[in-house]
């Protein structure tokens, strides 16, 4: 869709296949065993929510590492400024678990 007003915005049909498209993406990403680990959120009031749902339920046909949350909220900063920081949690967490998996501790890089 075009955001009201706005020429510099496509039409979603427009994106499909692009590299603005995330199913084309997860597709393109997902044929070479790449996927990085995911985190979604939505509030429950989102009136966006059913793309969202779709998506997770995309992600999990990958069978992708993915932490879905969700919450009362509506499409405003309050309900992401929470999820924000739970996801950045959860980068810390993932980075912290590759350093020890690669053994980086013993070398004293942790």
């Amino acid at each position: 869709m075009r955001h009201a007003g706005s020429k510099a915005l496509r039409t979603a049909d427009s994106l499909i296949g692009t590299d603005k498209d995330i199913y084309a993406l997860v597709e393109k990403i997902w044929r070479k065993k790449e996927m990085p680990r995911m985190f979604q959120a939505c509030g429950t009031e989102n009136f966006t929510w059913d793309i969202n749902e779709k998506m997770r339920d995309f992600f999990y046909a990958k069978n992708m590492d993915l932490t879905w949350e969700q919450g009362t909220g509506i499409h405003c900063w309050g309900f992401w400024s929470i999820y924000i920081e739970k996801s950045a949690w959860q980068l810390i967490l993932s980075i912290a678990n590759l350093c020890r998996s690669h053994k980086f501790e013993s070398q004293g890089r942790i």
